[in-house]
Parts: C-alpha cells; structure tokens; sequence
C-alpha cells in the first residue's frame, strides 16, 4: 500500500498535469512541507521537482532542487528556509517562461 501511495503521489509527472501545473503544485506542496517541518515529505518532493525539472531543461532550477533536498536530509533549517527562498524565486521565473505562448 505504502509504493502504491508513493507512486500516486511520486516524482513522475502527473496524468493530465501540464508541466506549468506541474511545476507549480509541486513547489506548493514543497513550501507547505517546509511549513509543517515535515522535512522527511519536503525531500521526497524535492527530488521529484530536480527530476521534473531535468526533464524541462531547467538547469538552474534541478540544480537548485537537489540543494533544497540536501538541507533538508541534513536537518538546517535556516539553510532550507533560504534555499527554498531561492527556489520559489527561480520557480517564479521558471513558470513566467513555460506559460508563455510560443
């Protein structure tokens, strides 16, 4: 049941989940993560955001991703927060450029 439940909810791209969506749901439930200290989740799903956004071309953003999962696995906390900070900053961007048309 566990795999099932991690598979539905893992780090493949979701059914019917534009990349944009994608994108942005996953560094929703990364900040909501960080906000309950569930910093275990928060990795799990910071993983799967690099893998996403290796798959888009976003170097930056894969690069920044697997630092935010290498804060969280070493429990700082004020290094996650800024991490994520810089995550949410370059997510910004990253979404602008993906939903432009063209």
């Amino acid at each position: 049941m566990r795999a099932r439940r991690l598979g539905a909810a893992g780090s493949g791209r979701r059914r019917g989940l534009s990349p944009a969506r994608d994108l942005s749901v996953r560094l929703s439930r990364i900040e909501a993560q960080l906000a309950a200290c569930a910093f275990g989740r928060l990795r799990i799903e910071a993983r799967g955001l690099h893998r996403l956004a290796l798959r888009l071309g976003l170097s930056e953003m894969s690069r920044v991703a697997a630092s935010v999962e290498d804060c969280a696995a070493s429990g700082d906390a004020a290094a996650l927060g800024a991490v994520v900070a810089r995550l949410w900053r370059i997510g910004a961007g990253a979404l602008a450029a993906l939903r432009r048309p063209g």
